[in-house]
């Protein structure tokens, strides 16, 4: 309770005598201070022109009663509170009073000091209370009916009780027509009644005080709409009546935009793996041309040299110049097999990427030397959809290049594995590290993350300075159905 230097009282009592009584009891307190002000009648009562902060009212005023000067007082908006006083009590004047919002009820013949100031500090703090309680709601009450979003309040059992003008233009239905009503029927929940239903459900049995959902509603002769719902408990007290407030947004637009930003995403997916597609098809173009075309020539070439070279010659400077243009176009169809190679290898398309895995890991150490690769394959040929064998190709060239030519690696780990459904592809090194926040983002990097996610997969790499790297590729389940099923 707040503290209080000095309380202003009025007394309505036609008795002097009482009035003395009165007086001398109140000037007993010394906190607060009582400064008492009397009327002796009704008409004084009403004549004085100053509000006080309390009012002690006489019960029998002659032709008057206390009654009568309680509400003479509120027609002039006396705001105190008002007790009321009497010679002998009565439970027909005790609820009389109580029904003409009398703040106390006091017998004089029972009053004491003590009770008389304790009476008048609890009628002025429950005043107070009152009033800012009725404050509070007021606030409540504009902000809930004044709500851009739809907003009801409801009870344990989901009944609507309150609705606002905005939930009533959202459902096309009256708030006389929503009270009483079951929010869930109310608002034509479609497709998501049960999960409106379990949401409630732990909101009223304290297992949250707070959540939302998105569900469509049905709006009276309209199409369904997406809303977002958050509901809210107002009392989580088990003894009090417990109310929850059930607000809806309008979320059609942002949803669509959302599922047309997925569409255009999915979209774009699909042209990415077409793009790749195409590419590696158009690689594998160039490689057999190279291979069969010039590598063919190229051959030809260098056996008609080599005839040359047996049959002898007496010219030693034509000898000598043959042996060097061997030598030369054995280097370039050397080079020409390893461009084939390097563009699409045959044995990809010829045994398919386990095979591949195994012959580049093992060319690869042998052309680097001092370095040991070791393969984990758990996978058969068959669970890794076409599209994504040529893409762990491309990571394992990219990978094993830069563990040996930027890390200085000496072991590196290969894994192609399958889980739950789930393909991962990782290549672990021991070499120089690096970080992976600081460092600048190379062609090999950015060319692996786009590969991997333009396929639906998830790319990540893990580094730290002096403690190697890993390269790690993942693809979800339904991802590596839904391209092996469009293969």
């Amino acid at each position: 309770m707040n503290e209080i230097e000095s309380i202003r009282v009025l007394l309505v009592e036609d008795d002097e005598d009482d009035y003395v009584l009165i007086r001398d009891m109140l000037a007993e307190c010394h906190r607060p201070l009582f400064v008492l002000s009397w009327a002796s009648s009704y008409e004084d009562a009403l004549a004085s022109d100053q509000d006080m902060d309390a009012y002690l009212l006489d019960y029998r005023l002659g032709p008057h009663d206390g009654l009568e000067v309680l509400q003479a007082l509120k027609d002039q908006d006396r705001a105190g509170p008002m007790i009321l006083l009497t010679g002998q009590g009565g439970i027909e004047v005790d609820e009389t009073a109580l029904r003409h919002g009398v703040a106390d009820y006091l017998e004089k013949g029972a009053i004491s000091s003590a009770l008389l100031s304790r009476s008048i500090r609890y009628a002025l703090e429950r005043q107070r209370a009152t009033a800012e309680l009725h404050l509070s709601q007021a606030r409540f009450r504009g902000v809930f009916m004044g709500a851009g979003i739809g907003m009801a309040l409801v009870d344990r059992q989901g009944r609507i009780l309150e609705a606002n003008p905005a939930l009533e233009e959202m459902l096309g239905r009256a708030r006389y027509e929503l009270a009483g009503c079951h929010f869930q029927d109310s608002a034509h929940l479609k497709d998501g009644q049960r999960a409106f239903h379990d949401s409630f459900r732990e909101l009223v049995n304290h297992l949250t005080h707070r959540t939302q959902l998105e569900i469509r509603l049905n709006r009276r002769y309209s199409s369904p709409w997406w809303s977002r719902l958050i509901l809210s408990i107002l009392d989580t007290s088990p003894e009090a009546d417990q109310f929850a407030v059930v607000m809806v947004e309008d979320i059609t637009v942002s949803r669509m935009a959302q599922e047309s930003l997925a569409r255009s995403e999915r979209e774009l997916r699909e042209l990415s793996l077409k793009l790749m597609e195409a590419q590696e098809e158009e690689r594998l173009v160039v490689a057999r041309e190279l291979h069969d075309s010039v590598g063919s020539g190229l051959s030809a070439l260098k056996y008609s040299l080599e005839s040359l070279i047996q049959q002898g010659s007496k010219d030693k400077d034509l000898l000598k110049g043959l042996e060097k243009a061997a030598q030369r176009l054995a280097e370039n169809i050397n080079e020409t097999r390893r461009i084939c190679a390097s563009l699409r290898p045959a044995v990809l398309d010829d045994l398919g990427i386990l095979a591949t895995i195994r012959w580049f890991t093992r060319e690869f150490a042998e052309a680097i030397g001092g370095i040991e690769i070791h393969r984990e394959v758990l996978v058969e040929e068959e669970e890794v959809p076409e599209l994504l064998k040529v893409i762990i190709y491309r990571l394992l060239q990219e990978s094993l290049n830069n563990a040996s030519k930027h890390a200085g690696a000496r072991n590196i780990r290969v894994v192609l594995k399958k889980s739950g459904g789930h393909l991962e592809f990782s290549v672990t090194d021991d070499g120089r590290g690096f970080d992976p926040d600081s460092a600048k983002t190379g062609m090999g990097l950015s060319s692996m993350r786009e590969r991997t996610e333009r396929s639906g997969g998830v790319f990540a790499v893990r580094s730290s300075a002096g403690r190697g790297a890993t390269v790690r590729a993942w693809w979800p389940g339904q991802t590596v159905q839904a391209l092996a099923t469009s293969a």
